[in-house]
């Protein structure tokens, strides 16, 4: 099995901090991989939020642990190097220099998995927003015996949102816009965000004291492979308003090492286009819900979504499942009493 990384993708690994189901953290204990290296292991069960207007209320929501990613990838890209299935191979710039590596593999019956993130670059066709939206994200460190308040907290902008989230350690602050913008630009934007929201800003340092700050493309993005399997943001690049892309490239990758055969790889894109469905069912449902909906740049992503949302497969629910090592239907998964 060959697995087309990004080039220098250990050298590029993000900094920020991102939340993850409960269960992906049991999920990475049986990977054998720590998370006591990136997390201070507590459990988020609300958010503060102001979404639809008025004051920001706590909610309940479905018990997260906020990670801090880059520790949390460069200890999977650990495990990655160790896989026995797998041969890792850096994604060359030079298109036909990387058909040379692909082409004989897949043509010796081998499995192919691209992992170059965004870049898809074994992908057939990329889908995009007309008009992408862009996170930048700032990572504080505490000093000394200075700690953070972690919860998360969000709100909507006219133009986008703004966020937080963090551990005990560290925290990160994102705006996200349809604006890539510049440092100076961001930094003025931030300090504007930080009179209007006081609450979401209650405890971020200064914008002039943050360890990192960088842009990059948060809204959703898909892609269709023809000869191989795409692996996390390759084939589908979560909108970050789901806070579900790191906890399902995890699950995705579990998936896609179990890929054998032709049959496999069917059953794997059929899931692949189910959570497809589901991820953006769910981020228009969001989107809708958003108290600057009828602004121009919400209207124009959401009608995006909304026209790339297909009717979902049966009655909506999984159709694959991973039962044990390999890849079966969910009916074939059931025991017979219940099918």
């Amino acid at each position: 099995m060959l697995l087309i990384a990004r080039a220098g993708f250990a050298r590029n690994i993000p900094a920020r901090v991102d939340s993850v189901p409960v269960v992906t953290i049991a999920a990475l204990i049986e990977l054998g991989v720590d998370p006591r290296t990136f997390s201070d292991l507590r459990v988020h069960d609300s958010r503060l939020v102001s979404w639809s207007g008025g004051a920001p209320a706590t909610i309940a929501s479905p018990g997260t642990v906020h990670v801090e990613r880059g520790a949390l990838e460069a200890a999977l890209f650990a495990r990655v190097l160790r896989h026995p299935r797998l041969t890792l191979a850096p994604a060359p710039r030079s298109r036909a220099v990387l058909r040379s590596m692909v082409d004989p593999h897949v043509r010796r019956g081998g499995v192919v998995l691209d992992a170059t993130g965004r870049a898809s670059v074994l992908a057939a066709q990329r889908v995009t927003a007309p008009s992408p939206w862009y996170a930048r994200t700032s990572l504080w460190r505490a000093q000394q015996s200075h700690s953070f308040e972690p919860g998360f907290r969000i709100a909507t902008l006219a133009d986008g949102y703004c966020y937080r989230l963090g551990t005990r350690d560290c925290l990160t602050l994102g705006i996200v816009t349809s604006e890539r913008g510049q440092h100076s630009r961001h930094a003025d934007r931030s300090d504007a965000c930080r009179v209007a929201l006081p609450w979401l800003y209650d405890g971020v340092p200064p914008w002039e004291a943050p360890s990192t700050d960088r842009a990059h493309v948060a809204s959703v993005q898909w892609a269709t492979h023809a000869g191989a399997i795409a692996v996390g943001d390759a084939g589908l690049a979560r909108d970050a308003l789901s806070s579900q892309g790191l906890a399902c490239t995890i699950s995705e990758a579990r998936y896609a090492v179990a890929v054998e055969s032709r049959g496999d790889a069917a059953l794997y894109e059929a899931r692949a286009q189910e959570q497809r469905g589901s991820h953006l069912r769910s981020l228009h449902s969001m989107l809708s819900e958003s108290h600057h909906v009828t602004e121009t740049r919400w209207q124009s992503y959401r009608t995006f979504i909304a026209r790339a949302i297909e009717a979902p497969p049966g009655n909506g629910e999984p159709v694959v499942a991973l039962r044990g090592r390999r890849l079966v239907t969910v009916a074939d998964a059931m025991p017979l009493g219940h099918q």
